[in-house]
């Protein structure tokens, strides 16, 4: 999700985690916050999605939802590995 300078990026944390306990901050930086939440949560969701709505012209800017691929699953096996043969 893409947040404003002054987003509170606790609050906007526990606020996801209230919704879904075993959500984890993937990424942060100034502009960006990517969280990554099980799929097995996905009742949750559409109530989630609702109090961050709230939250758009505050602390959010916008926010996004994307699945992971095996595409992308297979790529940081990939390069969890090299790292692997690097670092032996």
């Amino acid at each position: 999700m893409q947040v404003t300078p002054s987003c509170d990026t606790e609050a906007i944390t526990s606020l996801i985690k209230q919704h879904v306990s075993s959500a984890k901050l993937s990424t942060q930086n100034v502009e960006d916050l990517t969280f990554t939440l099980p799929f097995l949560n996905i009742d949750a969701f559409p109530a989630l999605f609702s109090d961050l709505e709230g939250h758009v012209g505050r602390d959010i800017v916008t926010y996004g939802v994307s699945i992971t691929t095996l595409d992308d699953v297979f790529l940081k096996l990939e390069g969890e590995a090299e790292i692997e043969k690097g670092g032996g």
